[in-house]
């Protein structure tokens, strides 16, 4: 059977995600209790034409992180990846043994290196998960700021050129904005004032 009265468990009815822990199962309908505390009374006939998640039978948690340096921390990108493995590998519950565990820069973004880490905790409980989820962050942000290195932020570079007038001197810079509206001749600035 997919599961039994005090399972929480994960279905599609009527296109809709459904999530709720079962608390009576009859001979025509099956009552849940949603995490808004209000039930959900599903005809058993549905159960078999669809696809049922139980996180009761489950036995890990996916750790899915991805974080990003930047491109001046290329130097420390080994240390800061071993690090992160290595400390991560003493947190209680990882199981590195039967569950992929990858810690590895998968790619090169447009401003950073980006990193990918991939664990899996042994345990059901989403309380004890967050707890670990929150340590796991935690150590990945000292790992980082041990090894020198810094999370990376969206960034750009202006740059701004000096231009030289018809005297010799340099005059405003390029893309400069200009003190008074296109097309407006000097004689009508304070029409155009006045306006403004």
């Amino acid at each position: 059977e997919p599961f039994t009265p005090g399972d929480m468990v994960t279905f599609r009815y009527n296109k809709q995600d459904i999530t709720g822990r079962v608390e009576r199962v009859g001979w025509g309908q099956t009552r849940l209790r949603g995490k808004d505390t209000r039930p959900t009374y599903v005809p058993n006939s549905h159960f078999v034409q669809t696809a049922v998640t139980n996180m009761e039978r489950i036995t890990h948690r996916k750790y899915d992180s991805t974080i990003s340096l930047r491109f001046e921390d290329s130097a420390v990108l080994p240390d800061v990846l071993a690090n992160i493995k290595d400390a991560l590998r003493q947190l209680p519950k990882l199981d590195a043994l039967s569950m992929p565990f990858r810690v590895n820069l998968v790619k090169f973004s447009e401003y950073a290196l980006v990193i990918e880490i991939t664990c899996y905790f042994a345990t059901k409980s989403i309380d004890e998960y967050l707890a670990l989820q929150q340590t796991a962050n935690l150590e990945v942000l000292r790992v980082v700021r041990e090894c020198g290195a810094q999370l990376a932020l969206p960034t750009s570079i202006v740059t701004y050129k000096q231009k030289k007038n018809s005297s010799g001197g340099e005059g405003s810079g390029s893309g400069s904005a200009s003190s008074q509206p296109p097309g407006v001749r000097a004689s009508d600035k304070t029409s155009v004032a006045a306006a403004i």
